[in-house]
This record gives C-alpha cells, sequence and structure tokens, in this order.
C-alpha cells in the first residue's frame, strides 16, 4: 500500500535556512517511519523499566528509548518477571544475556534470542522508503517549507483473501 506524507513547516526567512529544514524535516519523518521500534526479550528483572527510560547495556553501553515494558510471566516482586521491552532510537546493538540498566541501577537481563527484531505495530510486514524531497521550494518573501515522502508498506495476503 503506497503511503504519501507532506511535512509542512513555517519559518523565518531571516534566521533560517530553507534547504536545512528541509533535509531536517526529512530526515525526521523517515527516521519516524523507519527508524524503527525494536523488542527485546528480558528476564529476571526486579526493577521496573517504565516508559520514557533510557537503558543501557552494562557491557555493550547501547542505549534504547522505553516505549512499552510488557511483562509476561513472573513477578517483580519476586525477581523473575519475564517479558519484553520495546524501544526506539537504539544506539548500537545489545549483547545476549547482558544486564540492562536505567539510572545505573540493574534492571533486567536480556534473554536469549534475537537481540532486536523492527515492529510495526500489528499488521504491516514491511515498510520501504520510495521517495522524497522538497513538495515546495520556498520563493523571496515565503514563509513555509513542505517536503514529501512516499513509503510502501507491505502487508501479508492470501488468495482471495486480502485479510489474513
Amino acid at each position: 500500500m503506497p503511503v504519501v506524507i507532506i511535512g509542512n513547516k513555517v519559518f523565518n526567512p531571516v534566521t533560517e535556512s530553507p534547504s536545512q529544514l528541509i533535509e531536517k524535516m526529512l530526515a525526521d519523518i523517515i527516521h519516524n517511519i523507519l527508524g524503527g521500534e525494536y523488542a527485546l526479550t528480558f528476564s529476571a528483572s526486579s526493577n521496573l523499566i517504565s516508559v520514557g527510560d533510557t537503558i543501557i547495556g552494562a557491557i555493550s553501553h547501547t542505549t534504547a528509548l522505553v516505549t512499552q515494558v510488557n511483562i509476561k510471566t513472573g513477578s517483580l516482586a519476586l525477581g523473575n518477571a519475564y517479558g519484553t521491552i520495546r524501544m526506539r532510537d537504539l544506539r548500537g546493538d545489545f549483547i545476549q544475556n547482558e544486564i540492562l540498566k536505567v539510572d545505573n541501577i540493574n534492571c533486567a537481563t536480556l534473554a536469549a534470542g534475537p537481540r532486536k527484531h523492527p515492529v510495526y505495530g500489528g499488521l504491516v510486514n514491511q515498510v520501504d522508503y520510495v521517495s522524497g524531497g522538497p513538495e515546495t521550494y520556498p520563493d523571496a518573501g515565503d514563509t513555509v517549507v513542505s517536503v514529501r515522502c512516499s513509503f510502501n508498506f507491505i502487508y501479508p495476503t492470501q488468495n482471495n483473501n486480502p485479510y489474513v
């Protein structure tokens, strides 16, 4: 399914460069669509990791911003909670069985398995960037810049049943 996103921004032509704004807008849109959310499985958690926390790998020093925490089994009180952490802005690669820290406090241990995998929120299997650039470039005296980005959202389907 093709998706087009158009972003507009009012700017001050005296203090802001339209070219720089266009580049920043493109980068922000692409990052928010493709930058991805990742999921990691954790175990042995005794301290709650909360939405908005920045987690840090004790060995790899990888960082990420937590967007969701799901405890599937166990208990934080007993130190045996098991579940998943969804995150954005991943910087680096976590190491399997690495301890995760928040504010220099051990919070969880990564469980064995994939270190990271993209999460698209449910139905979409894949998102591809197609193109992007200025929708309009301001003339002298204009105060609005616009960018256009095209993406392709790929959904799983079966013959004669587009809802699977």
